[in-house]
């Protein structure tokens, strides 16, 4: 009996999860702002991240934007011609495994959070 009520408990959560999910993705910043926003704490242009095999700036990006700011794997993908779902995946991977080792990634990560997080204030 237990078991049912387990059951019954997680799907009726999932009822109420897709419409807090989907009001969680209309308050948060446009691909554009967050695409700008990296560009000036980076000093890089996006097309030259997004040209280069495993930028991390590029990765930094997708990681916060997956992360903390309400989007999508499949959604970021889109947004970035040529890439593909498997190569944002293992580049959000490496951008978190690396992110205590790495000085300046930690930094464009507390710099995005926050600018990010006060554009949506």
């Amino acid at each position: 009996m237990e078991a049912q009520q387990i059951i019954k408990q997680v799907r009726s959560n999932l009822v109420e999860q897709t419409p807090a999910r989907r009001v969680a993705r209309t308050s948060r910043p446009g691909w554009s702002e967050l695409v700008s926003a990296s560009e000036g704490l980076l000093g890089r242009s996006w097309s030259d991240m997004t040209s280069r095999y495993g930028d991390w700036g590029r990765n930094g990006v997708m990681a916060m934007a997956t992360r903390h700011l309400g989007w999508r794997l499949i959604e970021v993908v889109r947004e970035i011609p040529g890439l593909s779902y498997g190569a944002a995946a293992q580049g959000i991977r490496q951008f978190w495994k690396h992110l205590a080792k790495h000085p300046e990634q930690e930094a464009l990560r507390k710099a995005l959070l926050m600018q990010m997080l006060n554009l949506q204030i």
